[in-house]
């Protein structure tokens, strides 16, 4: 296979495609004349970098070509595995080009979201930041900035309300049924409801352990012999997914479908996060269950049993 692969920053593009090197500007002229260079049968793979990839990830696709991302996460070990001595935009295009001809096979080719799921994925994502510097601002400053910054800290959750209403807004345009019967059901609010509504209407998952797994919230098991090593979540996924999800599992756990369950964790001597997870994968099951069937939440069919790994 023909393959291009390009390490991204914000300014520079740093490309390798087997036999030259190629550095260019990230902008919409740069690219257009780079990819003049290389037919449709070429294939690109991109590290995602923040939102940086997508004008040359949108245009590669519009132009024919067939383009592959890559986890960060999953490279990072690669170049390890390689034992690359160091660590530079251009020897990440060699590593990246190296990884994609071995591995191109294992990857899913990627396509750009509809414009709406697009949009409600950006009021997602600046709905996610700006409430975690909310609360550390809260939390470091104390009362203080209760007191000297209390107009800008009101401007802030200003801010944060008028985009969750965007993300609300899209989630509606999205699929206003499903994010209706999101609601619907317990555990959901308005920010996990959109988050649902993005997971589910930008992918096709099999089932809800597919779900789980592309937001990170499967188990990582390390078991060697006789020994059992202690189960975590791998984090391999959106952590604004599985943000929501916790807090969806809580709004479950405080719900009188979960009130008992949460009392059974608190037993076997779980901590609040992982209640919230626990919880949390539950919720990814409900949501699935609505997507696929399109009937709304009925409480008589609500049961909960916990995996004896979980």
């Amino acid at each position: 296979m023909s393959l291009v692969a390009f390490d991204v920053s914000k300014d520079i593009l740093e490309g390798f495609d087997g036999s030259s090197k190629l550095k260019i500007a990230n902008t919409p002229t740069e690219i257009g004349r780079m990819l003049k260079r290389y037919p449709s049968d070429w294939s690109f793979i991109l590290e995602p970098t923040s939102i940086y990839h997508l004008e040359l990830a949108e245009r590669a696709y519009k132009a024919g070509h067939t383009v592959y991302l890559v986890n960060p996460r999953a490279m990072s070990k690669f170049r390890e595995s390689r034992s690359f001595r160091a660590k530079t935009d251009e020897i990440d295009a060699e590593c990246l080009h190296v990884f994609g001809t071995k591995h191109v096979d294992d990857l899913r080719a990627w396509s750009p979201l509809a414009a709406d799921v697009e949009a409600l994925r950006r009021a997602l994502k600046q709905y996610h930041k700006l409430t975690q510097q909310r609360v550390r601002l809260v939390q470091i400053m104390g009362k203080s900035i209760l007191q000297e910054f209390g107009a800008a800290l009101d401007a802030l959750t200003a801010l944060v309300d008028k985009i969750e209403d965007e993300a609300i807004a899209a989630a509606k345009r999205v699929d206003e049924d499903y994010f209706k019967r999101l609601l619907a059901a317990p555990g959901f609010g308005n920010y996990s409801a959109c988050a649902f509504t993005y997971l589910f209407k930008s992918r096709n998952f099999e089932t809800p352990d597919a779900a789980r797994a592309f937001i990170g919230m499967d188990l990582k098991v390390k078991d060697s012999g006789k020994k059992m090593g202690k189960r975590c979540l791998t984090k391999c996924g959106d952590s604004m997914l599985r943000h929501a999800a916790g807090c969806a599992g809580r709004g479950l756990l405080n719900s009188k479908y979960g009130r008992e369950k949460n009392l059974e964790l608190k037993a076997q001597k779980r901590e609040g996060p992982a209640r919230m997870m626990i919880a949390g994968a539950k919720l990814v099951r409900i949501a699935f269950a609505l997507h696929s069937s399109g009937q709304p939440f009925d409480p008589t069919k609500f049961k909960w049993r916990l995996d004896a790994k979980t």
